[in-house]
């Protein structure tokens, strides 16, 4: 029959690699070449910024990306696109 902690395990396992596979897809040809296209840019800010020798790239744009979906965030309650919850906290539930 199994083991009944072992299975759960293996299905949770499942179920967060669907949601990953299910993230991954919203990562578009468009939003890769928009990002492709300013790379240069971005990477000129890292190295004159003053975390240029403290992290790599990768991690600057992993804060950079954050920062910049937080922006778009802003700017969308800003123009009454999306709506602030009372908490003041947003979940983002992205979808194709």
């Amino acid at each position: 029959m199994g083991n009944p902690r072992f299975l759960s395990s293996m299905k949770a396992i499942a179920s967060n690699y669907q949601q990953l596979s299910d993230m991954a897809k919203l990562i578009t040809n468009e939003l890769i070449s928009l990002l492709q296209k300013h790379d240069g840019q971005l990477r000129n800010q890292w190295r004159n910024s003053v975390y240029g020798h403290e992290v790599t790239y990768q991690e600057y744009f992993m804060w950079w990306y954050h920062l910049f979906y937080n922006a778009v965030t802003d700017w969308l309650i800003a123009k009454g696109e999306i709506t602030k919850p009372r908490t003041g906290v947003l979940t983002y539930l992205m979808t194709p």
